[in-house]
C-alpha cells in the first residue's frame, strides 16, 4: 500500500511539499491521495513501547459539523447564526457550488474556507495522541482556481528535528458539497483517523530518535 509520508530537512522550504504535491497529483488523480488506512477504527499503536500513549480511534463519526461550527465561534471568526449560514452555503448542495470562486478574492476565500475545514478536524487528532510540549501542526494550502487544491498538514516534532508531512489531500472547492451532514462527516471521520494514525507514527519516531539522542 502506498503510503505519503514525507521527512525533509528542517532548512527546507514550503516548495518542496508543494513539488511532491503536484508530482503525486499527476499519477492518483482524479481523487484523493491514496495511501493512508481508509478504516477510522483501527487501532493505533506506539512504534515506542507504549513511551507515547495513544487511544484507540473510535467507530461512532462524530458530529464533525457542531465541530466546525463551534470552532469558528469560538474563534471569534463568526457569531453562531453567520456560522451555520457559513457552513451550509459552502458545504452542502450540489455541484459545482459557486460561492467561493465567485467571490472578489477567491484565492484568499478558498484557502480561508479550506483551513476553516481542516483546521478542527486536525486539532481533534492532537487531543488523541499526546504530543511534546515543543511540537506543532501546521495546515499549508497550495490553491489552484481551475484543478486540485492541495491541502498539507505537516508536523513539526521541535527541537530542530525534521518536519514530516502528514496528510496530502487535493481538494476541487467547487467540488466539496456533500447531500446531507452524515456524508460530510463521513469524509472528516475519515481524514481524522489518517491524520491521527499518521501523528501517531510520527509521534513515536520522534520520542524513539529523542531517547537515541540522550543515550
Amino acid at each position: 500500500m502506498w503510503r505519503v509520508l514525507l521527512v525533509v530537512n528542517p532548512a527546507s522550504k514550503m516548495l518542496e511539499y508543494i513539488l511532491v504535491y503536484r508530482w503525486v497529483l499527476r499519477i492518483f488523480l482524479p481523487g484523493t491521495v491514496p495511501g493512508f488506512s481508509n478504516n477510522p477504527s483501527t487501532k493505533l499503536r506506539s512504534e515506542a513501547k507504549g513511551e507515547v500513549r495513544v487511544m484507540n480511534a473510535p467507530i461512532v463519526t462524530r458530529n464533525w459539523i457542531g465541530y466546525l461550527c463551534e470552532s469558528l465561534v469560538d474563534s471569534g471568526a463568526m457569531p453562531t447564526w453567520e456560522a451555520t449560514k457559513y457552513l451550509t452555503d459552502n458545504l452542502f448542495g450540489e455541484a459545482p457550488n459557486p460561492h467561493l470562486h465567485e467571490s472578489k478574492a477567491p484565492y484568499e476565500r478558498i484557502s480561508q474556507f479550506l483551513h476553516r475545514v481542516f483546521s478542527p478536524i486536525v486539532e481533534a487528532a492532537t487531543r488523541t495522541i499526546e504530543l511534546p510540549a515543543a511540537a506543532m501542526i501546521h495546515i499549508f494550502t497550495d490553491i489552484s482556481l481551475i484543478g486540485s487544491s492541495a491541502v498539507l498538514v505537516v508536523y513539526f516534532p521541535g527541537q530542530n528535528r525534521p518536519h514530516q508531512l502528514l496528510l496530502l489531500d487535493a481538494v476541487r472547492a467547487w467540488d466539496l458539497v456533500f447531500p446531507d451532514a452524515e456524508a460530510f462527516n463521513g469524509w472528516a471521520e475519515e481524514r481524522f483517523g489518517w491524520i491521527t494514525e499518521a501523528l501517531a507514527t510520527a509521534a513515536a519516531r520522534a520520542h524513539v530518535e529523542a531517547v537515541a539522542v540522550s543515550v
